[in-house]
């Protein structure tokens, strides 16, 4: 189950058509600010360096990066009981950059607001264009929601994720629940 709803955002995200780079030139700002980056996109459950909270830069490039990773707990049901077995799980999107990067200014964190912005409009399109059949691995999801989170933490070396998209997605594992 999230396996399955990390890599769904994380696929949401690098989408061609809808995704965090394609909604970035669109993200509404003042006249005099300039457009933030863009990003790439790496998941906890294909790349295990970031499940480590590492960043492997000689992979990465040197601009600013997301982060997808699932939950440090989870309430997960084992009984799917009077028509329940849905859990919210919980995904984060750390927006990600090295201090001595040229993209470290006095506007980061503007950029990693607005970048997490069009984060969260990826994701809820992407959600409208498959809500017909919204499953993933036998994992059904649904509507999402999120909230931003502007602590700073410190990765590996000058690695700092300056601020997190949380994502809640419920989702229904029926093969889990013995359906």
């Amino acid at each position: 189950m999230i396996v399955a709803a990390v890599r769904q955002v994380a696929d949401w995200l690098v989408d061609g058509t809808r995704g965090v780079n394609q909604q970035i030139a669109l993200v509404p700002g003042d006249s005099s600010d300039a457009l933030p980056a863009l990003v790439t996109v790496w998941d906890a459950t294909r790349f295990e360096w970031v499940a480590r909270g590492h960043v492997l830069r000689e992979r990465t490039g040197a601009g600013p990066l997301l982060l997808v990773r699932g939950p440090d707990v989870a309430e997960l049901p084992l009984f799917a009981g009077d028509g329940g077995g849905w859990a919210a799980v919980e995904v984060r999107v750390a927006y990600v950059l090295r201090q001595s990067s040229e993209s470290w200014t006095d506007f980061a964190l503007r950029d990693a607001y607005q970048t997490l912005r069009a984060a969260a409009r990826s994701i809820g399109q992407q959600f409208q264009t498959m809500q017909a059949s919204p499953e993933r691995a036998r994992v059904a999801f649904d509507r999402p929601t999120a909230r931003f989170e502007a602590a700073q933490e410190t990765l590996s070396g000058e690695e700092t994720i300056l601020a997190s998209l949380l994502v809640t997605l419920p989702a229904l594992d029926e093969w889990a629940l013995g359906a």
